[in-house]
């Protein structure tokens, strides 16, 4: 289990870095239990490599289709061209604080919505995944100056933001 486990995980590893078809991965996979297969009752120890190899087609396979299954997500349409909306979400992956060249400080941030209110009103449960970009101006070291008065806020991951 121990190695069946090391091969799956150097196989999400080589899926994440080397971009392939799927079908290749699947098609190797099923090349090496065939293979395996065939030198069960010759070779014992080449039989086991190739399972071995198995697990790692499986999790390159694994990874390759996780990503790929990225489906466009058109649930926030209707509300883009409206008038302003309040949103309730919590952040799902935190972002770096960055500076920019402009001497600017920035900071992305997923979020998942949890409701969406109106100007009317309204209020719409709805989960969908938004992209924050967050910017500040930077403090200017030599002068002391800024036109951002309080330091960026940085989010962290689980953390609710309400709409204010």
């Amino acid at each position: 289990m121990l190695y069946a486990a090391a091969f799956y995980s150097a196989g999400i590893v080589t899926g994440t870095y080397v971009s392939r078809p799927a079908s290749w991965w699947a098609f190797a996979a099923l090349a090496f239990i065939a293979a395996a297969l065939f030198f069960l009752n010759r070779r014992k120890w080449i039989a086991i490599f190739l399972s071995l190899a198995v697990f790692f087609f499986l999790g390159a396979l694994n990874i390759d289709l996780r990503q790929s299954s990225n489906v466009l997500d058109r649930s926030l349409d209707p509300f883009a061209y409206t008038s302003e909306i309040q949103i309730t979400a919590h952040v799902i992956r935190e972002g770096r604080l960055r500076q920019s060249s402009s001497n600017e400080l920035s900071q992305s941030v997923d979020v998942e919505t949890e409701q969406i209110v109106t100007a009317n009103g309204e209020q719409i449960p709805l989960r969908s995944g938004i992209r924050l970009g967050i910017y500040a101006p930077r403090k200017d070291e030599t002068t002391g100056l800024s036109d951002h008065v309080a330091p960026i806020r940085l989010f962290h991951y689980g953390e609710r933001i309400p709409s204010s």
